[in-house]
């Protein structure tokens, strides 16, 4: 019968009766597949890697930064009547700096893991990607509309 250290700690053996002594073999393979190492993960991808051209970060930032100044533009039109570029001369501290947290938390998971976005449900990378690029130009042709009639739009 186990001690009481083997209780609390949780050695007792529970051995069925009639099942055979653990060989030395198998012994063997659970010390190798103990001691081997982690399957490699996700590679961590260099900033410089990552805000390439080519990179995964630009789309996905400019998309999320888009996707932001959309809704907020057109929120802060409603409810004040100011245009864009009077928001931003009204607030550039803040809007700036909500730019470079979402540019910060954009780019450091993708600089420690990779871009190894998952999806869920209807929200997967694919989507935001489509999204982000309709924010592009829906900001561009609210900026561009508002720049040209000289006022808000909304």
């Amino acid at each position: 019968e186990p001690g009481e250290f083997e209780k609390n700690v949780g050695l007792e053996e529970k051995i069925e009766p009639g099942t055979p002594p653990t060989s030395p073999e198998s012994v063997e393979e659970q010390f190798d597949q103990a001691t081997s190492p982690p399957p490699e993960g996700p590679k961590p991808v260099p900033p410089e890697e990552a805000m390439a051209f080519s990179g995964p970060a630009p789309e996905l930032i400019n998309g999320r930064l888009a996707m932001l100044g959309i809704v907020s533009a057109i929120g802060a039109e409603v409810a004040t009547g100011a245009s864009v570029t009077e928001q931003f001369a009204i607030a550039p501290g803040p809007i700036i700096m909500a730019f470079w947290g979402i540019t910060a938390a954009s780019l450091i998971p993708i600089a420690s893991i990779g871009d190894k976005r998952k999806g869920f449900g209807v929200f997967t990378p694919n989507a935001e990607i489509i999204n982000g690029r309709a924010a592009m130009l829906g900001f561009a042709a609210l900026l561009g509309t508002e720049i040209a009639t000289q006022h808000a739009l909304f």
